[in-house]
């Protein structure tokens, strides 16, 4: 998943950002030195790089039915997302048997680039930054 920035960002916001990118790297390294590791069905205790990965597909949802939902709540689209996310992830854990975990650690790459007026103004770098964040896992 990667979360685009939807706004014109102004020069002094990006020089701002420019000026933070080195520590970024920084701050990824120190999360994740002192960051809990996971012991979950997900992720078990010792892993085994065997070079195979792992996909899913869900079906595709409809954004008005997502404000729909969000709006009696007063919640964003992204809220809801999360909040599905985190309740498939729970029913997926407990299917293979993993009824202690009561959150799970990700780090999801934010862009930091604009999104483009047209195709051609599109270009594939790597403008991001890794957003670390622990989700409680609900039912």
């Amino acid at each position: 998943m990667l979360i685009q920035t939807t706004q014109k960002l102004s020069c002094c916001y990006k020089f701002v950002l420019m000026l933070l990118s080195p520590f970024t790297l920084t701050y990824a390294f120190l999360f994740f030195l002192f960051w809990s590791t996971d012991k979950n069905c997900i992720k078990p205790q010792v892993v085994n790089l065997a070079g195979r990965k792992n996909n899913a597909l869900s079906m595709p949802f409809s954004v008005p039915n997502l404000k729909k939902i969000a709006k009696p709540y007063k919640a964003t689209i992204n809220d809801v997302v999360l909040a599905l996310l985190s309740m498939s992830l729970k029913e997926y854990m407990s299917d293979k048997g993993d009824n202690k975990s009561k959150s799970i650690n990700l780090l999801v790459p934010f862009s930091l680039r604009e999104l483009p007026k047209t195709e051609a103004e599109h270009v594939v770098e790597n403008d991001f930054s890794p957003l670390c964040f622990t989700m409680q896992l609900n039912e």
